[in-house]
């Protein structure tokens, strides 16, 4: 059941994969484009909403499975990076170099939360104030690490 469970979560890592390689085109992408991209995002995952669920559910019977879930952030800070600079991380073990990673990971860690608020039914957050609170903390780290 678990190897199951991964092969279709991993399914949506690279379904997630091709989403961030569409950000990370965008090379300095505009608050119109990010919003546009996280509503984009958004949709898809509430599109997928069992699959949300799954990521879930994975947690709970594998507690191994955290750590896979921080290689899928490293993997998109990776193909973020690619187009993004503020997302190159030196990788050399420097403190900031660290806090850079930490920072990255905590962007993608909020949309993750976004995306499961928003996702099922009962939500009370708004989407659209959710959405201008991911572009500002988008925007201030490009800010930041460029």
């Amino acid at each position: 059941k678990e190897a199951v469970l991964r092969e279709i979560l991993m399914v949506d890592v690279e379904v997630q994969s091709a989403l961030w390689r569409k950000l990370a085109a965008l090379g300095n992408p505009t608050n119109k484009q990010l919003t546009a991209w996280f509503e984009h995002f958004i949709k898809l995952m509430r599109e997928n909403s069992a699959t949300v669920a799954l990521f879930h559910i994975a947690l709970g019977i594998d507690s191994t499975f955290g750590h896979e879930l921080s290689g899928f952030r490293d993997r998109y800070i990776s193909i973020l990076g690619e187009g993004i600079p503020a997302f190159q991380l030196r990788g050399n073990g420097s403190k900031s170099d660290e806090k850079h990673r930490a920072l990255a990971h905590l962007l993608l860690y909020q949309l993750d939360q976004v995306c499961t608020n928003l996702a099922f039914p009962g939500g009370n957050l708004d989407e659209e104030m959710m959405i201008a609170g991911l572009v500002i903390n988008f925007r201030q780290f490009m800010q930041t690490y460029s």
